[in-house]
């Protein structure tokens, strides 16, 4: 139980740790939050979480606009596949 806990302790300083992060600075790039949370277990309601705090704290996320470029582009062409 006390392992437990301590995670989670970890985790919370983590996730505080990177949003003061991203307040003072107005910006995260994608390796900041790696570096954060590479030992960090999140499930995906965590992380969806940790964007929607990073958002409502006016942070943005440098790199982002890159990773979700790609992620439309592999979408678009699994869709094009999927019609021939």
């Amino acid at each position: 139980m006390a392992q437990v806990q301590e995670i989670n302790v970890k985790k919370e300083q983590a996730l505080k740790g990177l949003l003061e992060l991203g307040k003072k600075k107005g910006s995260l790039t994608l390796k900041e939050m790696s570096d954060a949370l590479v030992d960090i277990n999140l499930d995906s309601d965590e992380l969806d979480a940790l964007y929607s705090d990073i958002e409502a704290a006016g942070v943005t996320i440098q790199g982002a606009e890159a990773m979700i470029a790609v992620m439309r582009d592999a979408e678009a062409g699994r869709v094009q596949r999927e019609r021939y």
